[in-house]
Formats: C-alpha cells, sequence, structure tokens
C-alpha cells in the first residue's frame, strides 16, 4: 500500500482509478523483466510518499531485538488466553531468519535505484521519502507540479496504481492526473465472486515461466481460467502467486509425490489430488461421463451367470493383495478375465477396455464384475469401480478403506465386509445364483434419499478439476470467501462493506470503531455519539473525529477484504494519557486470546522497520491488525483488540502518518492446521503489501 499526501498540509487522498478496464491476460502474462511505460504526466501538488516499511510477521515467542530498540520490548506474547494479551512489537532482520524455528527466506538483493534510473532514461533519482535514524524524511522536489515521479513494484505480485497495472519487477512514470494515490491488487476494490469483472486466473507448469498469450488455451469455466498448453508433471503454478500446487489424479500409493503433507500450506505448498483433504479434490468421478450412473440395472436372465475381470495389467506378483483377491475368487466363481491378469477370454475387435465405454459395454453383459484397486488409500477410487456401478451390474469392491463414504449405499459388495478372501468369494458364489440377493444389490436406484446424499457429496463434480482449481485460485487471491463442499467461490464470512454512522463517520461495518484516552485508573471515551443511520457503500471515508478534547484526523480505505486507516493527526486538548484505537469484531469470541506464540514466520521486505502485529480467530473467521510503528496491541476482552496509538505525553509531530491495516478473511479450518499462528497466503500478500510498498522516485538534476 502506498500513500502520498502534502507535506504542508497534511492531507491525504486516496482512491482507486475509476473506469479502468479489467486487467486482461496478455497484462498479466509480461514477463518480469523491467520495463517502463512512458506517460506523459501533469503532476498534482500530492507528492509525498509516506514511508511505510517494515515486515510482518506471521506467528511468535519470545524474541531478541537485535537492535538499539530492544528496551522498548522483547516480549511479543505475555499472556496467552482470553485478555489481557499483550503483543508487542516484531522487527524483519536477517539474523532472525537464521533462527532455526523462523522460516529461512533469503532476502532479495533488488538495486531500486538502478532500476529505475536504467528504466526511466534518467542520470539520477531520488527517492521521495527515506528514513534515517528512525526519522522520516520526504524530499520538497515531490511536492513540485512539474516533478516526475516513478513508481517501482518490488513485490512477487502485481500492483494496481490509479487504474494502471504495475508488474512485479517493473517501473512506470506515475500517470496524468493520478491525485490519489491508493494501489490495490484487483482492478476493483471489491472482486466479484461471479460474473463480470473478475480478473482472469492462468495457471502454469512452471513458476519461472514466460509465456505469450497464444501459448495459453481456455478452460471452460465460471471464473476466467486459462492454462499453458501440453502441461506435464504434478506441479502447476498460478501466475502472479508464488504458490505451488501438487495437481494429479494420482493416488498415494502409486505416487508418492501425491501424499499430502498437512502443514505444507505454511510454505504456500497445496493439493488437488483424489484426497478429499486436498483443497480442490481431483477425482476420477464426473457428473458428464456418469451423468447415468443409477440407471436401471441389467436384465438378470440375459447376463452371464459369471464374474468379469477387466484388469489390463500383469498379475505376475504373487503376493500382491489384489491377485491373493483374484486367485481365491477364481478358485470359486467362473470369472472371464479380459486383461492381462487371468486373461482367459478375447475382447471383441469393436472393443477396448481401455476406455469406460469399451468397460461398460462388456460388463453389462454379466452379473458380477469384479472391481479390484491395488490401493487401500483413502478416497482413491478408480474409473474401474465407477464403470463397474454406472453398467447395471453389482460390483464386488477391493480398495479404499473408506469405500462406504464414497460410493451409493448398498450398491456393492464391499470386502472389508468379510474376514477373509474365501469367505467374499462363497458370497459371490451365492449372489451369482440367488436372484433376490441380486436384486437388493440395486434397490439404492430408485432410493431418492440414497441418491440425495451422493449428489451433495459429489455435487462439485459437476465442473472440471481444473476449472475449480481457477475457482479456488481466485479466492485465495483475492481473500475471497470458498465452499469447500461446493468448490466454489462465496462471499467471506466479513462483510464487506464499509458502514459508518451517518453524522461522526465512526465505522459500524465491517467492525465497530471507538477511540478513548487512558491511563492506569480510568478509561474516558471519546466514541463520538452516533447520529443517524449509518451511510454504506463507499469505499473510503475521509472524516475528522471530535469528542471530548479529542481530535482524530484520519482516513479509512477499504479494499482488497482489507480496511486501512490512516491517521494523520491526533490532538488532546487537556489529556496527556494514551490514545487507544478499539476495535471490536463481532462473532469472533477468540476463546483462546489474541494469537502468535510461535516463532515467527517472516516476509522478505527490503526495508527493516517495527511492525506491530496480532491477530485472532474463530470459526472460520481471521482478523489480522498490522500496524506501521512500534506500540502495543492488546485483547482486552473477547471479540476486541486494542492499539496504543500515542503513549502518555506524546505528541503528534506535524507531518507524521501512522497507518492500520486489517485483514479480514476466512481461513480454511481443514486444509490449514495452527492457522491461528502462521499467516495464510492471502495474508502474506497483504503483509507484504502493507510493509513495503511502491518505491517512489524523482528524477535528481
Amino acid at each position: 500500500m502506498l500513500f502520498i499526501f502534502r507535506s504542508y498540509s497534511s492531507s491525504e487522498v486516496l482512491r482507486y482509478g475509476s473506469g479502468s478496464p479489467p486487467v486482461g491476460i496478455d497484462q498479466i502474462l509480461r514477463n518480469s523483466k523491467v520495463r517502463f511505460a512512458k506517460i506523459k504526466s501533469r503532476r498534482s501538488d500530492e507528492s509525498f510518499q509516506g514511508d511505510s516499511a517494515g515486515s510482518f510477521l506471521g506467528g511468535s515467542s519470545s524474541i531478541e531485538i537485535p537492535n538499539d530498540e530492544s528496551s522498548k520490548s522483547d516480549i511479543v506474547l505475555k499472556r496467552d488466553g482470553t485478555g489481557p494479551t499483550v503483543v508487542g512489537y516484531v522487527n524483519d532482520f536477517r539474523n532472525e531468519r537464521q533462527r532455526p524455528l523462523a522460516r529461512a527466506l533469503v532476502e532479495q538483493k533488488v538495486d531500486a535505484i538502478e532500476k529505475v534510473v536504467t528504466a526511466a532514461a534518467q542520470t539520477a533519482v531520488k527517492r521521495c521519502s527515506i528514513s534515517k535514524n528512525g526519522k522520516k524524511h520526504t524530499e520538497t522536489h515531490c511536492s513540485d507540479l512539474n516533478t516526475t515521479l516513478f513508481a517501482y513494484n518490488s513485490a512477487w505480485f502485481p500492483r494496481i496504481l490509479c487504474g494502471q497495472e504495475v508488474m512485479s519487477g517493473d517501473v512506470i512514470e506515475v500517470p496524468v492526473g493520478c491525485e490519489d494515490y491508493e494501489v490495490g491488487l484487483s482492478t476493483v476494490p471489491k472482486p466479484p465472486v461471479s460474473g463480470d469483472g473478475m480478473d482472469p486466473i492462468v495457471i502454469k507448469s512452471s513458476l519461472e515461466d514466460i509465456f505469450e498469450p497464444e501459448s495459453l488455451e481456455s478452460v471452460h469455466c465460471d471464473v476466467p481460467c486459462k492454462q499453458q498448453k501440453d502441461m506435464q508433471g504434478l506441479r502447476r503454478f498460478v501466475a502472479g502467486e508464488q504458490w505451488t500446487i501438487t495437481f494429479t489424479d494420482a493416488d498415494a500409493f502409486s505416487n508418492g509425490n501425491a501424499r499430502l503433507e498437512r502443514l505444507e500450506h505454511r510454505e504456500d505448498h497445496f493439493y488437488s489430488t483424489q484426497s478429499f483433504k486436498s483443497s480442490v479434490p481431483h477425482t476420477f468421478f464426473n457428473w458428464s461421463q456418469y451423468s447415468h450412473l443409477n440407471t436401471n440395472s441389467i436384465d438378470w436372465l440375459s447376463a452371464r451367470n459369471k464374474a468379469v475381470y477387466l484388469v489390463d495389467r500383469s498379475c505376475s506378483t504373487p503376493g500382491s493383495r489384489r491377485h491373493k483377491y483374484f486367485s481365491a475368487m477364481s478358485a470359486v466363481v467362473p470369472v472371464d478375465s479380459y486383461g492381462l491378469c487371468g486373461h482367459n477370454i478375447e475382447v471383441p475387435h469393436e472393443i477396448s477396455i481401455g476406455t469406460s465405454e469399451g468397460r461398460v459395454e462388456i460388463m453389462k453383459k454379466y452379473r458380477v464384475v469384479l472391481a479390484f484397486d491395488p490401493s487401500t488409500e483413502k478416497d482413491h477410487i478408480s474409473p474401474m469401480i465407477w464403470d463397474a456401478i454406472a453398467s447395471g451390474s453389482v460390483p464386488v469392491v477391493v480398495g479404499a478403506e473408506n469405500m462406504r463414504s464414497h460410493l451409493p449405499e448398498g450398491s456393492f459388495v464391499w470386502s472389508g465386509d468379510f474376514s477373509n478372501w474365501d469367505e467374499l468369494a462363497n458370497h459371490v458364489k451365492e449372489l451369482l445364483d440367488n436372484k433376490s440377493m441380486w436384486e437388493s444389490y440395486h434397490t439404492w436406484r430408485s432410493d431418492e434419499r440414497v441418491m440425495s446424499r451422493f449428489s451433495v457429496r459429489y455435487e462439485f463434480a459437476r465442473t472440471s478439476a481444473i476449472c475449480r482449481l481457477c475457482r479456488w485460485s481466485y479466492a485465495k487471491k483475492y481473500g475471497l470467501g470458498w465452499n469447500d463442499e461446493r468448490q466454489e467461490v462465496s462471499e467471506p464470512s466479513f462483510r464487506r462493506r464499509l458502514c459508518v454512522s451517518g453524522t461522526n463517520k465512526i465505522i459500524s461495518t465491517p467492525f465497530q470503531e471507538a477511540w478513548f484516552s487512558k491511563n492506569d485508573q480510568i478509561q474516558d471515551s471519546h466514541e463520538p455519539i452516533q447520529e443517524g443511520p449509518d451511510t454504506c457503500g463507499s469505499t473510503k471515508v475521509d472524516f475528522v473525529l471530535k469528542s471530548k478534547g479529542l481530535r482524530v484526523d484520519r482516513k479509512v480505505s477499504m479494499h482488497d477484504s482489507v480496511v486501512d486507516i490512516t491517521l494523520k493527526e491526533i490532538f488532546q486538548d487537556a489529556s496527556s494519557a494514551a490514545v487507544v484505537l478499539r476495535l471490536t469484531f463481532p462473532g469472533i469470541e477468540n476463546i483462546a486470546g489474541a494469537h502468535f506464540k510461535h516463532t515467527h514466520r517472516l516476509v522478505p521486505t527490503s526495508r527493516t522497520h517495527q511492525v506491530s502485529s496480532a491477530s485472532m480467530q474463530d470459526g472460520n473467521k481471521k482478523v489480522t491488525v498490522m500496524l506501521d510503528w512500534v506500540s502495543n496491541i492488546t485483547s482486552p476482552s473477547k471479540s476486541t483488540l486494542e492499539v496504543v496509538v500515542m503513549e502518555d505525553s506524546e505528541i503528534w509531530k506535524e507531518g507524521d502518518v501512522k497507518r492500520v491495516r486489517i485483514v479480514l478473511e476466512d481461513f480454511d479450518a481443514k486444509n490449514e492446521k495452527e492457522s491461528e499462528f502462521f499467516p495464510s497466503a492471502f495474508c502474506k500478500k497483504m503483509i507484504k503489501d502493507f510493509s513495503d510498498p511502491l518505491h517512489i522516485f524523482f528524477a535528481a538534476s
């Protein structure tokens, strides 16, 4: 997030570029080399960059602060549990990254000045805002209307400045008429969950891939989605993100790389595999292929009184589980085997058992189908089993240990119900000869309750796995809600709507804002009396709060599922007590208190200033609060965080600006374990955007 303000009036303006067209696929695919978009500019008088630097830490315990600020706080979490919980500030230093419990991130050395000089074809440039000895300093040249400013994006993701996209590593000239300087991640402040205006998602096969739009193919999906053609391997990546996604329909038995590691989300590694614990389950079942799963059963009299086996591979491994079952079965039951294993009958020339259609065509001729999977991995259901059910025959199933939770109830003979192979074989022999027993395995086909439960379980399979991956990526990229059962983008639990009281403009939605002075004995509330109905819908509010001798000049902006509060001036008539901002989040009980008790996780940044932070969560909702100055954040009660904005006897200095960012997000309780201690991929991006905003330079003579 970048803020530019007047040097004398401290007036700050923030606005998205209005009327900007959506970012196109070709823009997303531009490579990350430094480029310069030459735009003739006429400067406005909003010109100074508020220096907001630092690093957020996603979870922390007691740490050593390796600089002279350590006397202020070396305890990040003093107390676990419901309040008061005190969370102190944290720092971003290279030697902290080397701590064994901290995430090892290499800080990329980037000479921003050299990049800007090269891209802008300037002899020399200087920063509009620098920090010396902990003090902010702004260059007066940046307020000159005739000064040309340049913006450099050091983040790994694109950012939008006044309606113009600034790709990672790019330098642009600040556009003509760019009087408001809010940087966003989407082309609109409120990314839609469906319909028009959704930014496109591009799936690629390598994190470093640079390719042209013609190398992509469109994916039929309700989210704008394209993928690189002819992708190989198990890894997938999303353009503009640093995630790694294991994308495969293999199971962990046949491919160890498909096994889910439950804490890999900390490293931004996610899964789309057969496992239903994947972020995006990648199953063999889909409704387009098996739309008539509950078709009528085959005719008992015309069907062959045999079992059929279609495993088209050698069963020369005598000790294999599947081979043992087949040997026991074929010793008791007549079996026609069309595949390599136990082959005793030829496949008709017009049929191929390598296709679902061919297998179903053969299965329909038999009363029983032996559907033996080699794997017992949970959620692994092979096409052979789905084909057997769809054929109208009775499947005898060997496979996943949780098979019953997947297949329609009463639709198959399950090996797990029998104590040994011989007992199963004898049951199948009786099944072939007993019509009423055989018909009992088909009653589910007309049972609406059974099909209803199955339809709910596999409702997501009406859409392809690659489309659902695009949906999931879109939701995760913009901090939106995710309906895991239906695999659909949804509105987040927090309302993405900024509401303020009609007269005093105090925030009432998506959280409640209050201000007060505080000392050891008293709390003198300064929350203005709300008058008139709330007003909602605007993405920003600029208003001076006044009440009982306290004046707060602050600007509020809501975008990308975050709320930014920029404090431009705070003044008290008489009191010298600390000034506190109270944030109340209805619906978050935070029973365990405000968190971050593990050694912190670091987000790489090109700057090394302090950032104070705390988070709390409940159910599927999480709040993270960040400050760009050294302070304390407390949780005195459920649903509440308090920020010390001004210490006792502190006087607000002219030109000072303090920023508060509140990240409001849903978290994935199923897939993101220990989320109270570690930031999500979306939150990491919001942290980076907050702590390492666009670099603004001016041409130096």
